[in-house]
């Protein structure tokens, strides 16, 4: 199914729909990330960024022992937190694909899911 936009043109309707979540996330996602990463081969004097490509960044956050000891942590949490998540979702995920009646799964879509 298609419907036409403004200009007459014909659009996907699954296009359309999908359309402002694509630019929410473009905004609020994509572009602080890669302005982020951008930044990152910058150099920075208190309030005064230096924008001559660098990689020194990088080198403290790996050669400095509290750099590296907090990117360490941090990367263990996040490891921690993602096997906590997997080894909870995917029992229930087997018990609502193989137990539940399908009939009642969509009770199950509003406990699990944010919509």
């Amino acid at each position: 199914m298609q419907v036409s936009d403004r200009s007459g043109l014909l659009v996907p309707v699954g296009a359309a729909l999908a359309a402002p979540a694509l630019a929410y996330a473009l905004l609020l996602l994509a572009v602080p990330l890669s302005a982020l990463a951008v930044l990152s081969f910058c150099t920075q004097d208190y309030l005064q960024l230096d924008r001559t490509f660098t990689l020194e960044n990088f080198r403290v956050s790996w050669t400095e022992p509290v750099y590296r000891v907090l990117m360490l942590r941090s990367l263990w949490v996040s490891a921690l937190v993602t096997a906590i998540t997997i080894l909870i979702a995917l029992p229930m995920a087997c018990f609502v694909s193989f137990h539940v009646k399908p009939e009642r799964k969509p009770l199950w879509r509003k406990p699990v899911s944010a919509r």
